[in-house]
């Protein structure tokens, strides 16, 4: 019965530690309000799951450019994400898949394959919404198991 009961407590005492973890995790500068919404959105989803996304706390900044040859891009040399305008134009569906794929590359380290999100295909406004659902839990099912895979050694 001890060994139960200190099983027990150890176990509060973890999950303890990496709840409030998640609620340190440094944000990244976010200046536009229709970004910083859709970051809202992603941590929430992370939280719902219990998904550690520590890893935010290396983007440095999330912003709109004026580029025209790809929907974002994650740096990896200056950890900052940027969205073109463009994606913003398209609607707040396609904002959503971006950043959600941009945040991929940048806190799990996905690569163009983990799912339908991180697929290198750029897709229009009307396919994000109607395959959000569907690509969402794809996508929040990879970021779990991607999370069980680093924490069961």
């Amino acid at each position: 019965m001890k060994k139960l009961i200190m099983i027990l407590v150890l176990c509060c005492t973890v999950w303890l530690k990496v709840s409030n973890a998640q609620v340190n995790v440094a944000r990244p500068y976010v200046k536009e309000e229709y970004l910083q919404v859709a970051l809202n959105i992603w941590i929430n989803d992370m939280k719902s799951r219990g998904i550690d996304y520590s890893g935010l706390s290396r983007i440095k900044s999330i912003t709109m450019v004026e580029r025209y040859d790809r929907s974002g891009e994650y740096d990896r040399g200056t950890n900052t994400i940027v969205i073109a305008y463009m994606t913003a134009e398209a609607g707040p569906a396609s904002i959503l898949g971006v950043l959600y794929h941009e945040l991929g590359h940048g806190v799990f380290s996905f690569g163009h394959t983990a799912n339908a999100i991180m697929r290198e295909r750029s897709y229009t406004e009307r396919e994000w919404k109607a395959n959000w659902p569907v690509f969402r839990e794809e996508y929040l099912r990879s970021c779990k198991q991607h999370n069980e895979s680093i924490f069961n050694w």
